[in-house]
């Protein structure tokens, strides 16, 4: 199959959008009241409309970049060959695995909780509307970078090589 490009509104119980060849580009509302899940053997971009699931995973090729104004509420396996990046627009708990040369994920409201392994080769950047804080897992990268406007407590054993700019309003 070739790339896919999806403008207008899907909604199930279960969503599973695969490509094998080309890009997943997503372009419209996407509404898994159980899971989402995305997958390409090249990139997956989000160029419009909103993701809403209780649980999003997915797996790229190339990047993957999922900036818009997403409603997940736990991320759980998430891979990109380059850039992993998902932004939420709500309190976020990552599950993983996630892995990328370069992840970085955002919430604009609410909490970033970790309860799971969060790796990049090149760096990791988070950032968190509410509280910033680690359960479980660990985050490997050479640079580490982030904020938080609230408390930001990441105390598992984390193997960062630096710690670039980082803050927290708590």
């Amino acid at each position: 199959a070739g790339p896919l490009s999806v403008t207008g509104a899907i909604g199930a119980t279960t969503i599973g959008l695969t490509t094998t060849a080309g890009d997943l580009t997503l372009a419209g509302a996407i509404g898994g009241t159980t899971s989402v899940a995305l997958v390409s053997n090249a990139a997956i971009s989000q160029t419009a409309g909103v993701i809403t699931t209780p649980l999003l995973t997915a797996s790229a090729g190339g990047a993957a970049t999922l900036t818009g104004a997403n409603r997940v509420t736990t991320l759980g396996a998430f891979s990109a060959g380059t850039t992993a990046a998902l932004t939420d627009a709500r309190a976020l708990t990552v599950t993983g695995p996630v892995a990328a040369a370069t992840v970085a994920l955002t919430t604009t409201a609410g909490n970033l909780f970790l309860a799971g392994d969060v790796a990049g080769t090149t760096s990791v950047a988070l950032v968190s509307a509410g509280a910033l804080t680690q359960g479980s897992g660990a985050i490997t990268t050479p640079l580490l970078t982030g904020s938080a406007a609230g408390d930001a407590s990441l105390i598992r054993a984390n193997q960062v090589a630096t710690l670039g700019a980082f803050s927290a309003g708590g």
